[in-house]
């Protein structure tokens, strides 16, 4: 079957980049050809380009987007690994109708409205025959649905032939919506084994602390400095901070190999992200999750933690969760079953 996938490929986001590669591979792998939609709505190209500068914010803004060109070089080489459709506008998405056979949407917050802007081609408006629809571990985020949106989104999750999401929270939305069950699936990234993962990665001779950041946070730098030094570890950090530079090795403009790589050499990974957290489990790495502070976004985090039953795995200013061990044979055990439950789920998508 020729299959097409709507996400947000053209995010430059590690994340969202290999959750797109790795889902992609798994429907080629099982014999299908398959597509991801090469569209880029306003909502995604906003987050990632210039704006003329009206404020004090915008010019910072602008400053981190020129700064972080050698990263999105180094991503956009990894994408070119990910069949895409020609460039397609929103207008022009219905002219796909006839080209697949069945359109999935996921995964990633491709239901968030606040990520969409409101934009419904999310929820594959523009596919006529609701039999090729189909989403996977799609995820709505943690926004608050108004009345108005609630009528919206139940109008277009009833149009799908299955449904697939990423958090039991988005579970409990489709029944309340529609009175539906939908199926619980893992983020792609899960769906391939290791080994398919160690094919990006290198080795690196080194003994140090991975301190992963999307939203720097100081206080977190400064325990994780105290952390590495007292262990006679190297500190690592990825983050927008200038502050950083005073407390370990700065590790910005990085490319997919180079973001997998320090994960899986590390011996302790600190991070918000929810990818950085499930590459952790991945390469069976020793890590702490940091939750945002007031961000809805920690609902993936504490998901995540939850269905791979690992318990609190958050960092805390106090330390005192710090010796925790991970028991990595009981994880890959979980890992593993949900996986095939997954495999499952995508395997009836294709039944005819």
């Amino acid at each position: 079957m020729k299959v097409a996938i709507l996400t947000y490929s053209r995010a430059f986001n590690y994340g969202a980049i290999l959750q797109s590669y790795a889902l992609q591979k798994i429907i080629a792998e099982k014999g299908h050809e398959c597509y991801q939609i090469n569209y880029n709505p306003k909502a995604v190209k906003r987050q990632y380009s210039i704006i003329w500068p009206r404020s004090l914010t915008a010019i910072k803004r602008d400053i981190a987007y020129l700064l972080s060109i050698p990263k999105r070089r180094k991503l956009s080489r990894f994408r070119r690994k990910i069949k895409h459709t020609k460039v397609i506008s929103k207008s022009k998405l219905s002219n796909l109708n006839d080209k697949f056979d069945r359109f999935i949407v996921g995964s990633d917050q491709v239901w968030n409205k606040i990520c969409t802007n409101g934009d419904y081609s999310f929820f594959l408006d523009f596919v006529e025959n609701s039999s090729k629809k189909y989403s996977y571990a799609a995820s709505f985020g943690n926004a608050d649905l108004t009345d108005e949106d609630c009528n919206i989104y139940s109008k277009y999750l009833e149009s799908f032939n299955r449904i697939s999401v990423r958090e039991e929270s988005g579970k409990t939305l489709v029944k309340q919506l529609i009175d539906r069950e939908a199926e619980l699936s893992v983020d792609p990234v899960f769906l391939l084994d290791r080994n398919a993962w160690d094919e990006f990665t290198y080795e690196i001779n080194k003994k140090y602390i991975f301190l992963f950041q999307y939203v720097s946070n100081k206080q977190t730098i400064d325990s994780v400095a105290r952390i590495a030094k007292k262990n006679g570890l190297e500190l690592i950090i990825y983050s927008s901070s200038p502050y950083a530079f005073k407390q370990g090795r700065v590790v910005t403009n990085i490319g997919i190999e180079d973001f997998l790589s320090y994960i899986k050499n590390a011996r302790l990974v600190i991070t918000d992200s929810f990818h950085c957290s499930a590459f952790c489990i991945i390469f069976n790495i020793q890590f702490f999750s940091e939750l945002r502070k007031d961000d809805p976004a920690n609902t993936r985090l504490e998901n995540l933690m939850k269905i791979f039953s690992i318990g609190e795995r958050y960092f805390l200013s106090d330390l005192s969760n710090l010796m925790l061990q991970i028991d990595y044979e009981k994880v890959n055990k979980s890992v593993e079953l949900k996986r095939i439950q997954s495999l499952k789920y995508i395997d009836s998508i294709f039944e005819r």
